[in-house]
């Protein structure tokens, strides 16, 4: 009241003017003697006892925001959004702080994740410490050192990733497909996946599962060496002419 009365009829026309004159009103307002028998102002008393008293605003604003709780399943769903969390607490149910810049993740109090907060829905916020060690190694690899991996292999075997690595939507599919490829050569070795890959680019068949298919059946009946143009040979499967006579 104090404050404001004496401006009821003055007219402000901006943002900083009307703090102008409230900041000189505040002013008179802590000088002004306290009526009696109280002696001196609010400012003589915030001299005299508080001011001695404060401590240094915090480094940081505060943060106004919520908490929620989540099941882990490998990333927790906040707001359509998906985020890692340390492998190790997959079904753990978790504390999720949540503010309009950031994500934070508490298991028992203690922060285990921390991520900016996106507003991407259906997509994930990965990072690779939070990874089993197996997916780490793979998260390393980019296409381009697979496509380098591969074409040190074989011919055929760099143009099969190739391929897989364009027809997926998404690298990290290409990257895991290719990586199929490449884990048959230490099973199979390099001659006989670069004989697969022939097969399976003649076919047109963009599958690590199916050069898989073809090494198997080959182990068991060897069959790739010879080319693919030239048929595909006898085997148990073909009736043959007679059968339809």
């Amino acid at each position: 009241m104090w404050v404001l009365a004496p401006l009821r009829h003055r007219q402000l026309f901006s943002l900083t003017e009307a703090n102008a004159a409230l900041a000189e009103r505040v002013e008179e307002f802590n000088d002004r003697p306290f009526a009696p028998p109280r002696e001196g102002s609010r400012r003589s008393l915030f001299e005299a006892i508080e001011r001695g008293k404060l401590k240094p605003l915090p480094a940081e604003r505060f943060v106004i925001g919520q908490w929620l709780m989540a099941r882990v399943n490998y990333h927790i769903a906040v707001d359509g959004h998906f985020y890692s969390v340390p492998y190790r607490l997959v079904q753990h149910k978790l504390d999720v702080f949540l503010t309009a810049t950031a994500v934070a993740v508490f298991h028992h109090g203690e922060r285990v994740a921390s991520h900016l907060r996106s507003a991407a829905k259906a997509q994930h916020t990965t990072a690779p410490e939070h990874m089993p060690p197996a997916h780490q190694a793979m998260a390393r690899r980019t296409p381009d050192t697979l496509r380098a991996d591969a074409a040190a292999l074989g011919l055929a075997i760099g143009t099969y990733v190739d391929r897989l690595l364009d027809a997926r939507e998404h690298p990290e599919q290409g990257v895991r497909a290719g990586l199929g490829v490449l884990r048959l050569a230490r099973s199979y070795g390099p001659d006989r996946l670069e004989l697969a890959c022939e097969r399976a680019l003649a076919a047109g068949v963009l599958s690590p599962r199916y050069v898989e298919r073809l090494l198997k059946a080959d182990r068991q009946r060897p069959f790739l060496d010879s080319r693919a143009e030239e048929g595909l040979g006898e085997h148990d499967n073909l009736r043959g002419s007679a059968y339809y006579n």
